[in-house]
This record gives C-alpha cells, structure tokens and sequence, in this order.
C-alpha cells in the first residue's frame, strides 16, 4: 500500500512555505476561508497531474462568482480592490511548489512527487512534474545549500532543481 505522509506547498494560494504531515487518515476541517479546499486542490494537481481550471473548488468559483485558476493559486489572488484591481499576495517572478512525499510499505521505500511552477511577470507559468526516488530534498526546494545570505534563501527555480537532482541522484532515481 502506498500512504500519503507528507504534504509541502510552498507559494501556493495563501501558503508560502509550510510542510504538513499527514496520516493515514488525516481531516481537513475549519472555517470558510482556511485553505481546505486550497490543500485539496494542490494534491489534486499532483495526483491527477492536471492544472485545468475547471477541477478547481467548484463551490468558490460559483459563490465568488470568480473562478479560482491556477495563475490566481500562484499569485495568491485574496479579492479585488474598490477600484477593481486584482490584489495578489506575490507579484514579479517567483517559483512555487506542491510536492508530496509517499511511503510504500511493499518496497519499504519513500519517494516525492510534485509539480514545480515558474512565474514570470507578464504571468508567464512555466509547469514541470517531477518524481524523486526519496523523501523531500534535504534543502526542502530552495537554494540554501548555495546561498549564504539567508535573506537571499528562496525556492529552486526549475532549472536550478533539476541541476540539483541529475546531482546528487542516479538517472533512475528521478524523472520530470
């Protein structure tokens, strides 16, 4: 059987780097608003490898009368402005994540999928998957083990995390 662990969103909708543990059987509750349907999404990404609008929260798309897309996940769209602007959590570019980490108790090994997404400002969105034979990297996706200035520490941009993986993995160990 293969568990879901761990869950790892990072520059997603309101989420800017949180790593969640999970359990076998895990409950999303809380308000309106909280992200439940945010984390449902993510992991719908990941797991059906889709980033269509329509399988987004259907419930927010018909109450808001504004559908949820994946460019406003991204951004962190939170409302529109009096003056009718768009306002957004992220602006220029930037790189986000959504990974997870699976554990398989037949082969006793744990492994990491995700999508990795580049930003650009003109709302460019450059889109990998990717497949690495373990749990979450070590510098949990970001440039760490290279930037000595943590203020300048932020998220692998695609390019940069597949240098990192043909790195330090085998060509069996990974696939994007």
């Amino acid at each position: 059987m293969k568990v879901l662990k761990r869950l790892r969103l990072i520059n997603w909708h309101y989420f800017s780097n949180t790593t969640t543990d999970l359990k076998q059987i895990t409950l999303l509750t809380g308000p309106n608003g909280t992200g439940k349907s945010t984390i449902i999404d993510a992991l719908q990404i990941v797991l059906i490898g889709s980033t269509r609008a329509e399988y987004f929260n259907k419930a927010a798309n018909e109450t808001k009368g504004r559908g949820r897309t994946l460019l406003s996940y991204l951004r962190g769209q939170t409302g529109i402005s009096d003056d009718g602007k768009v306002i957004n959590l992220r602006k220029g570019n930037f790189t986000s994540y959504i990974a997870i980490e699976i554990y398989d108790d037949v082969e006793n090994k744990t492994f990491s999928l995700g999508a990795v997404f580049d930003v650009d400002s003109a709302d460019n969105i450059s889109k990998h998957y990717f497949y690495i034979a373990s749990p979450f990297l070590k510098n949990n996706f970001s440039n760490s083990e290279t930037e000595s200035d943590l203020k300048k520490v932020r998220p692998m941009m695609y390019k940069e995390l597949s240098s990192y993986v043909r790195k330090n993995y085998s060509s069996g160990e990974y696939h994007f």
